[in-house]
């Protein structure tokens, strides 16, 4: 007779007084105050296998480790997970109850679990009939005893089933090949037969498995035969080559045995090498390490190459041998000439045969041009210009790149500004406006026809200019017409070192964010700029930055304000005059979606829902106008197909698109008009 154990899985407590759950794994409680109940699950499948698969009757133990000795009554239940709900789960009375007497292990014999009513007499019956773990428990005030229960150490919870069950036979042994043969052709896998238990030498039936960089495994041989005749013809070179041998009794495969290495050897040299770079004239720089490689084309590892190169045109090769398995060769920088450069190579398998040289590669061997010079600004230089130009002199340059840093940032910092262009210009302005009394650092480097950029000419320089006067801003809020008014006044210059102002912008952000949206471009001096496009009940700072007649600039104070209306504004997003004011009726319907897939996956009762990026809003609208004047410019914003700016009194504020309106007469000059709005990305502000 022979024993398999498997342990508890899960341990899930219950209180009969209370019926709810009380905690898992361990220890196991019964009895006591509450009436603990504890229910232990097993892998009852695993047990049903074990009981099936005896060919004699079982008998079956429980085991755990008692730690408070009390009396235990036993019991089988149908849960197959522990499920923490409230309510004790139904389980029935097995007929056992024992009372340990002293701490330890404690084995019961439940081979005889019995439920009359049920007509099950045994422990085979109630797991057939799906009684899937073991219920302990006690009566509700009685005696209170603990036992270790899912512990994953020593002290775990199982059962033991004790049958008779067929075994594996043991293994065999390999004695041809030997540890550094030569195979090839037809040849002779043998071997010692293995022995087992239950039946005799001759009913034992083998496998062979050969490695020759992968496994392949051969079909059984006939019983009792252990030797098989093997052609090698068919396999791949190697000189790491095994071969692997088990027994097979009809039911279960003994464990595998491995032969030492030997080789498999046809004789055979290389093919050709295959996929060289670099190739189909590739530019290279000759000042890096470059690296050539390739394909070695044999079923055995490569153990040498020969490497040739030379400038094309030329009669002799430079040649290096080595012994190595890589299918690479590195040349140092500075090796190879400038100009067209052929070269090809030559592989050895592990016996020392050779492949045929391989076809003629060809690449260009150059070099980057020289680091461009920046001549304007020089080092150190104090620019007045908030935009200045970039001025240098190089050779070969037909693409520049520039990049611009605050002098303190280090070079891995992202640029405030950079341009890549493809031009022979050497003269480039600078894309943004400078701060005034700040260092810079200008970064800037070119590329030839080569291909390969240059090294970096770095300048750094210093801003020092003379901003025209402040202006001084108010705001007028008008709630009737959903706008602010942004009033400017430039003061006169006082010294003839400050500049006139010839231009205003005006900014905007809502209060609390960062970054400012420049909205109005040419504001004359001492004039004003209406905003027509603000969001209602949403405080906004509005700031002026003044240009003086000398390219630089001063800002404003911000100023904060905000605008409260009730009605709705339709306007084009690049003609706020164009607006129209929506008051009467109005009928507002929202429907918003996101971007998602449902998708279906095996072993999944669900759907599994993955979200895009992407959302659509769409505002089905209707409202009453009283004029026909009205309905013209509701038409003129659908013609203009344009986006259009939408905004109402609470507080919605979004980048529409109309496809559509549909206009009923409901009498004179009445009209409803109704329309759908979908949203969509605008990128809103002035350069």
């Amino acid at each position: 007779m022979a024993t398999k154990q498997f342990k508890a899985t899960w341990v899930g407590i219950y209180k009969a007084r209370t019926s709810s759950y009380y905690g898992s794994n361990s220890p196991v409680r019964v009895g006591g105050s509450d009436g603990y109940n504890s229910y232990v699950g097993f892998n009852y499948q695993a047990i049903a296998d074990a009981i099936e698969q005896s060919s004699t009757p079982i008998k079956a133990y429980l085991y755990f480790y008692v730690t408070d000795p009390a009396e235990v009554d036993l019991g089988f239940h149908k849960e197959t997970a522990d499920r923490k709900a409230s309510g004790l789960p139904y389980y029935r009375y097995a007929g056992k109850a024992w009372r340990p007497d002293s701490v330890g292990w404690v084995r019961y014999d439940i081979t005889s679990f019995s439920d009359i009513a049920l007509g099950i007499d045994t422990f085979p019956e109630a797991i057939h009939n799906g009684w899937t773990g073991i219920v302990l428990y006690g009566a509700t005030g009685g005696s209170y005893g603990t036992a270790h229960g899912v512990t994953n150490n020593s002290n775990h919870i199982y059962i033991e089933i004790e049958g008779t069950w067929n075994t594996p036979p043991s293994s065999p042994s390999i004695t041809y090949p030997t540890n550094g043969m030569s195979l090839d052709g037809m040849e002779t896998l043998k071997g010692s037969p293995a022995t087992d238990s239950e039946q005799s030498q001759g009913t034992l039936r083998y496998q062979w498995g050969i490695f020759d960089g992968s496994w392949h495994y051969l079909p059984l041989t006939q019983p009792g035969t252990v030797h098989i005749n093997v052609d090698f013809s068919q396999y791949k070179e190697t000189s790491a080559a095994k071969v692997s041998l088990r027994a097979f009794d009809g039911e279960l495969y003994g464990p595998w045995v491995y032969s030492p290495p030997f080789t498999i050897n046809h004789n055979k040299p290389p093919g050709v090498p295959s996929e060289l770079y670099p190739v189909g004239g590739r530019r290279i720089d000759r000042t890096q390490d470059q690296r050539f490689s390739w394909v070695h084309n044999d079923d055995d590892p490569q153990s040498a190459y020969i490497f040739r190169w030379r400038l094309k045109g030329e009669t002799s090769w430079n040649e290096i041998s080595r012994n190595t398995p890589n299918n690479y060769h590195i040349i140092a920088a500075g090796t190879l000439p400038v100009g067209e450069i052929e070269w090809m190579v030559q592989t050895f398998d592990q016996r020392g045969l050779s492949s045929p040289f391989s076809t003629t590669a060809l690449f260009y061997s150059t070099e980057a041009t020289n680091a461009p010079t920046i001549i304007d600004p020089v080092s150190n230089e104090v620019m007045a210009d908030p935009r200045p130009t970039i001025q240098w002199s190089s050779v070969e340059q037909d693409q520049f790149e520039m990049m611009l840093r605050l002098a303190s940032d280090s070079e891995t910092s992202i640029p405030i500004w950079s341009i890549s262009q493809a031009s022979k210009v050497k003269g480039y302005q600078i894309g943004v406006d400078l701060a005034n009394n700040t260092e810079y650092s200008i970064y800037l480097r070119v590329r030839s026809e080569t291909g390969f950029w240059s090294d970096w000419d770095e300048v750094t320089f210093r801003t020092s200019f003379t901003p025209p006067n402040q202006a001084e801003v108010e705001l007028y809020v008008d709630d009737d017409n959903g706008s602010i008014t942004v009033s400017i006044r430039n003061p006169d210059p006082t010294d003839v070192s400050v500049p006139n102002v010839v231009r205003n912008e005006v900014y905007r952000r809502v209060d609390g964010t960062r970054e400012f949206l420049k909205i109005a471009n040419q504001v004359a001096p001492d004039s004003y700029f209406v905003d027509h496009t603000p969001a209602s009940g949403l405080n906004y700072e509005y700031m002026v930055r003044s240009w003086g007649d000398n390219g630089t600039y001063m800002d404003s104070i911000p100023h904060s304000g905000t605008v409260t209306f009730l009605h709705t504004y339709l306007m084009l997003a690049s003609d706020p005059e164009s607006r129209i004011r929506l008051m009467y009726n109005p009928s507002r319907s929202i429907k918003k979606a996101v971007e998602r897939t449902l998708m279906k996956f095996s072993g999944r009762k669900d759907r599994v829902a993955e979200y895009g990026e992407f959302e659509e809003k769409d505002l089905d609208l209707s409202f009453t106008v009283r004029s026909l004047e009205d309905v013209y410019k509701m038409e003129a914003l659908i013609d203009a197909r344009e986006t259009l700016l939408y905004r109402d009194g609470r507080g919605r504020r979004h980048f529409v698109s109309i496809g559509s309106l549909q206009i009923n007469e409901a009498g004179i000059n009445r009209y409803e008009i109704s329309f759908q709005a979908n949203k969509v990305d605008y990128k809103e502000g002035m350069a």
